[in-house]
């Protein structure tokens, strides 16, 4: 029954309010939880080849991955610090900390160099140019404002997990709130209008800090040498999961993705490969200099395309193709660019919604990448 019990609220958080949000813009970003979440629960238990193991696919998976598993081991190593926790205990946790720290800024560096300082996601889109001078104190309290009304699943749970450690009189329970008030202001500041609204997948750290206070007992229970009750920590755990679902009265979802649908009619494995096979053979039907793609499309084969091939209002190029997806939030953009360079020439991948406008005809579509002309 135990057993039971815990599956049932393991698969309900994580299908919380904020996972939610998350599937209808959907983002590789979620395996860095997975994999974190699993690397935390394995360090606790002292599995460190295991933990060892999830902590290699938490950093693989991007290179920021490594900073949000800094933070919430060195607040923890401060906090046990402070409770007279030896040295032998935490190292372990100090060890991984360095290693994601090094890993992490090693990463950004090197990305920056190779770049030549061409494109920083850093400064375009949250530091700004000049730095920190596109946001006012007033925007920043309007989007704070914001996240209270339209971000409850982070909200409705960090308010709860504050009012359970204040209670209680124990910061464990906040700490994971805690560890990412850097990533709360650095999106209250963010250059970028849209990433200052902390939409789907940016407020992906908050599933580690909804999760934490089930990793705190475990450190408390292993640091205090007590068989602690787990009665009040898995009630805590189900309050903050079910404070995730107070519903917004918006939720981003560009996607216009449906669960009732996904869930009953999930994309078949054919499916799936007639997409592969279609995206790989467009990317190299020839040259890419004049090829625009759809955010759909490069989240998919991002190593066949550069910068100057993504898709914007502000692309100052004449495209010879445009290739999108149909029904994808960036389609009428898509549309509108191809009308705009005049792509007479509409294909589309048949079973897929895969689209793609070209200037001149492509030779034997059919054979090549298996197209029919849809106008």
């Amino acid at each position: 029954m135990p057993c039971i019990a815990a599956a049932a609220l393991a698969l309900i958080f994580s299908f919380d309010g904020l996972a939610l949000a998350i599937a209808r813009f959907p983002h590789f970003m979620m395996f860095v939880v997975g994999t974190g979440l699993m690397f935390l629960v394995a360090l606790v238990l002292r599995r460190v080849m295991l933990a060892s193991f999830f902590f290699l696919l938490c950093l693989g998976t991007r290179e920021d991955a490594g900073l949000h598993l800094f933070t919430l081991l060195s607040i923890l190593y401060i906090l046990q610090r402070a409770q007279g926790a030896s040295w032998l205990e935490q190292k372990p946790a100090v060890v991984f900390a360095v290693l994601a720290f090094a890993y992490s800024t090693g990463a950004v560096v090197l990305q920056h160099v190779l770049s030549n300082g061409e494109y920083s996601l850093l400064v375009n889109e949250y530091l700004g140019r000049p730095l920190l001078s596109q946001v006012s104190v007033s925007e920043m309290t309007t989007r704070f404002l914001g996240w209270v009304r339209y971000r409850t699943y982070v909200v409705g749970p960090a308010v709860c997990a504050l009012v359970w450690s204040i209670v209680r009189r124990n910061p464990y329970i906040v700490l994971g709130y805690v560890g990412f008030v850097r990533w709360g202001l650095l999106h209250l500041m963010a250059a970028r209008e849209m990433v200052g609204t902390l939409p789907s997948y940016y407020a992906f750290p908050y599933m580690f800090a909804s999760f934490w206070p089930l990793i705190a007992v475990l450190i408390q229970r292993r640091h205090g040498g007590e068989d602690r009750s787990l009665v009040e920590p898995l009630c805590g755990f189900a309050l903050l999961t079910v404070a995730s679902f107070a519903p917004p009265q918006y939720q981003h979802n560009p996607t216009l993705i449906v669960f009732s649908q996904g869930f009953i009619s999930p994309a078949s494995i054919g499916r799936q490969a007639a997409m592969d096979r279609a995206l790989h053979r467009l990317s190299g039907v020839d040259d890419r200099r004049t090829t625009l793609v759809d955010q759909s499309v490069l989240a998919l084969v991002p190593e066949f395309y550069k910068p100057e091939n993504i898709l914007s209002g502000e692309a100052h190029v004449d495209p010879d193709r445009i290739i999108f997806f149909s029904a994808g939030f960036e389609s009428t953009l898509a549309r509108e660019m191809a009308a705009q360079a005049g792509l007479q020439y509409q294909y589309e991948v048949a079973g897929t919604p895969i689209r793609a406008a070209t200037k001149r005809p492509l030779y034997r579509p059919e054979e090549l990448i298996g197209l029919s002309v849809s106008k």
